[in-house]
């Protein structure tokens, strides 16, 4: 089987991660409109941080969160 034919072939639930985002059950129909909901949820409620650049995700991690890195405290954590 191809990867052509693999991804064409019926699996059951589809845009699974979409669905959860918005609170849609298996059989509901999903619109544009989802879609651009589920991808502000991603854009707003996430942060994504990566070992092989650590430093640069807790800054990351530390911005989102509004931590502030100048303070005592944070730069003895």
């Amino acid at each position: 089987m191809s990867l052509t034919e693999w991804a064409s072939r019926e699996r059951g639930e589809n845009n699974w991660m979409v669905r959860k985002l918005v609170g849609k059950d298996p059989t509901a129909e999903l619109t544009p409109e989802d879609l651009k909901v589920a991808m502000k949820i991603i854009q707003t409620k996430f942060v994504i941080g990566l070992l092989d650049r650590y430093q640069e995700s807790i800054h990351r991690f530390n911005m989102f969160l509004g931590v502030d890195e100048t303070s005592p405290r944070s730069q003895q954590c």
